[in-house]
Formats: C-alpha cells, sequence, structure tokens
C-alpha cells in the first residue's frame, strides 16, 4: 500500500510501526469536556498511534473545558517525525509546524499511571497532569 494513499491517521499509524528512538520525558497535551477517572496503578494502552511531544512545542487544536498533560517518565518507544520532508508533513496534513517537535507513540503501547493531580491542583494549575511509566512488552 503507497503511502500517499493514506489517511492522515493511516500515515501516522505506519511511521509510529518504525519506531526510531527511545526517548525519556515525553508529554501530550489534550482538552476533554468531562474530567477523566484515572488513578494511580490505572494501566492506559493507546488505542491509536497518537502524536506527543519530546520537549518542544505542540499544540492543542480542540479547546475543551478541561485541560490534561500526560507525562511519560521512563524511555518509550516512538518515532520521531522529521519536518524537513515535506512530503511527510504533506501527507500527515501537518502545516506550520517546524518550530514543533513532535513524535509518534503506536498503538497498542502501555503506560501505568504514577501520579494523577488532584481537583485542588487543578484548580491552581488550570490543567490536570497524569504521571506516567512506560511498560515494557513481554
Amino acid at each position: 500500500m503507497k503511502m500517499e494513499k493514506l489517511t492522515p491517521q493511516q500515515v501516522k499509524e505506519t511511521l509510529a510501526q518504525n519506531v526510531t528512538a527511545k526517548i525519556k520525558e515525553l508529554t501530550r497535551g489534550i482538552e476533554v469536556d468531562y474530567t477523566l477517572d484515572y488513578e494511580v496503578g490505572d494501566i492506559i494502552t493507546v488505542e491509536s498511534a497518537e502524536s506527543w511531544s519530546n520537549d518542544g512545542l505542540f499544540t492543542v487544536e480542540n479547546i475543551k473545558e478541561y485541560p490534561y498533560s500526560f507525562n511519560i517518565n521512563n524511555e518509550a518507544p516512538c518515532h520521531v517525525l522529521d519536518y524537513s520532508d515535506d512530503e511527510i508533513c504533506h501527507m500527515l496534513g501537518a502545516t506550520d509546524c517546524e518550530h514543533e517537535k513532535e513524535v509518534i507513540i503506536a498503538k497498542g503501547t502501555k503506560f501505568r499511571v504514577t501520579d494523577v493531580s488532584t481537583d485542588d491542583d487543578f484548580a491552581e494549575m488550570g490543567f490536570y497532569k497524569v504521571e506516567l511509566e512506560y511498560i515494557e512488552e513481554d
């Protein structure tokens, strides 16, 4: 299957299978209409390839009531996007993103929740923080 005939999500899924690095301290921001009920010890399995950032700017594209910041504290396998590759950027629908540092985490990757912000933290910081630990595959 040729990559140029794939949807942006299919391109992301394909790229995610090509692990190019293991990086510590990856982050992902999301915003949702409801609070998430994660607890320490919960296992999160990535349902589809996801964009994360490796210490760079990454813009959340949908503004909702409850912002969350997910942080992976240990090394996690990922595909580092090369924004100098115009063809890949076009296939992903990525524009004006040269300042971003983006990596893709593959579907099926598992994380353990190690810490979750409280409602008081949210009131003070303006977002919920969820700390994660990558779980190695057996």
